[in-house]
């Protein structure tokens, strides 16, 4: 994001550093004073509500979200900025009405369409969640984030076909996606193909992501997830899931 370049620039780049480093006071601090010099400027208003996401002031943040709409409403980033803010707040319906105007604003942005589809998904709308989805590949062909967001809705629908081709196109894009070979190990696990389950496994491994975190953030435990799905797992897979 570009401020007024007539703001002091330490001020501005010190503010950004805070945020980075997740010292949200000092951040807010720091825009807060460039506010102070300039109340006019909505991109400070979005960057100081996101400081106060990141302290975890929802309320706050989108006060200063509405401000900076209300000093630039044609620019469709405050939209999206405060329609994230609504997702991850889980209030789906104020976050597809942002993403839409932004869309309305700006109907080329892939991205925009990837958010949006993930609101309809909040709301169970699978039939426009894909509408989006198809529509933000449409836009970026190469955008492999995308095929994997798609390939995750598929997955939750239970269309490991389609899913598997979603992982596999985010993988030829970019071979570094920890994210779509471990989800090709999920798949391959839930269809008992214990060779391919255990390759895509350490591949997401070798590639950082903590795959252990990642499988106890949706089951239970190792039996939780043989009984949801009636499925015994082979010990080296439990062992790779538990270690």
């Amino acid at each position: 994001m570009k401020l007024k370049p007539d703001l002091p620039d330490a001020l501005i780049h010190r503010g950004v550093a805070y945020l980075e480093l997740r010292d949200f006071s000092l951040a807010l601090a720091d825009f807060s004073k460039i506010i102070e010099l300039d109340p006019d400027d909505a991109d400070a208003y979005i960057i100081r509500g996101d400081a106060y996401l990141g302290k975890g002031d929802f309320e706050f943040a989108m006060k200063d979200y509405q401000k900076a709409i209300e000093l630039n409403p044609d620019d469709p980033k405050t939209y999206i900025y405060r329609g994230l803010a609504y997702l991850d707040h889980e209030d789906s319906d104020f976050a597809l009405a942002d993403f839409s105007k932004a869309i309305e604003t700006n109907p080329d942005d892939a991205d925009v369409y990837i958010f949006r589809g993930l609101a309809y998904l909040g709301q169970d709308d699978f039939s426009r969640a894909f509408i989006d989805f198809d529509k933000a590949i449409e836009l970026n062909l190469d955008n492999a984030n995308a095929y994997v967001i798609r390939g995750d809705a598929y997955f939750g629908k239970g269309d490991f076909n389609l899913a598997m081709e979603d992982y596999s196109k985010a993988i030829e894009l970019n071979p570094d996606d920890a994210e779509a070979y471990y989800n090709l190990g999920l798949i391959w696990m839930h269809r008992q193909n214990w060779q391919e389950t255990k390759l895509n496994l350490t591949v997401a491994k070798i590639l950082k992501m903590d795959i252990v975190a990642n499988f106890h953030s949706i089951y239970d435990s190792i039996a939780d997830f043989e009984q949801q799905n009636d499925i015994d797992l082979p010990e080296d897979i439990t062992a790779m899931l538990t270690a």
